[in-house]
């Protein structure tokens, strides 16, 4: 909201909103303020409906959940293409569970490993 990336000082309720509103010593003192402000404003105060605050939460959760989610669609990949878990090896759910933690084991004893030595986690081809 301030393009010289200030906090807001604080925010009251206005008409099924909030009005949020800026210090005015960082206004008076910002490069930016002819930008920024009016002729008359000594600070910069912006008007957000609840639903525009919802909109743009729901917006930041999303973007978030995707964020998470490359995160572990990333480490299923790994676990596919270097550590043979593509396809079970063994018959059963007991024998193909055990196969699973065991590669999960690995996969994390790896990154622990690297995280130890101060390295970025780069996939070894499975053996």
């Amino acid at each position: 909201m301030c393009p010289g990336r200030k906090e807001t000082s604080g925010k009251t309720p206005f008409k099924g909103g909030f009005l949020y509103y800026f210090s005015q010593t960082d206004c008076q003192n910002c490069p930016l303020k002819t930008a920024c402000l009016g002729k008359k404003e000594t600070r910069k105060r912006v008007y957000l409906s609840d639903r525009v605050r919802e909109s743009l939460q729901s917006q930041r959760s999303l973007r978030r959940a995707l964020h998470d989610r490359k995160a572990i669609e990333r480490t299923f990949g790994e676990l596919k293409q270097w550590h043979g878990l593509g396809r079970a090896r063994y018959r059963g759910k007991w024998r193909v569970a055990i196969q699973v933690y065991l590669t999960f084991l690995v996969v994390n004893v790896k990154r622990i490993v690297n995280l130890i030595q101060g390295r970025a986690s780069k996939p070894v081809p499975a053996s």
